[in-house]
Formats: structure tokens, sequence, C-alpha cells
């Protein structure tokens, strides 16, 4: 997010659709018992549902450009 004002804003912004609707952003944090990064991720669109997605996207260990979205469906 090369707009970015605030650190409230996000750091990154997610897009979706031939539209490039946007659809949520993602906020770096730190894990506090490893230390390793990761991305916290915020959805919200209403082709996904009436809620809120919250999840996080870390890397996979032993895995050099690999992530997996971690989340809990409420449903």
């Amino acid at each position: 997010n090369g707009e970015k004002a605030s650190e409230g804003q996000p750091d990154y912004r997610i897009f979706a659709g031939e539209t490039s609707t946007e659809i949520g952003g993602g906020w770096m944090r730190k894990a506090k018992s490893s230390g390793r990064e990761y991305v916290s991720l915020t959805l919200a669109d209403p082709q996904i549902g009436p809620r809120r997605i919250y999840a996080n996207l870390a890397p996979v260990k032993g895995k050099k450009g690999r992530h997996v979205i971690l989340w809990n469906p409420r449903d």
C-alpha cells in the first residue's frame, strides 16, 4: 500500500474480480511466541457473505515462497 499514511491503514490492499473491487486489507504482524512475521487479513464483500472474514497469511516453514491462509469459519 504505497498510499499508507498512518499505522491504522493496511500494509496491503486486497482486490478481486474483473473490476478490481477492493474487498479487504492486510496488516503486517509479528507472532509473540516465535517472532515470525505474518499478514493479518480482513475480507468483506457481499458476494462472500454477510460477515467479515478474519484470517492470517503465514509463510510455510521450509517452503520458500509458499504461504498458507489460516482462518476459523464461524459456520
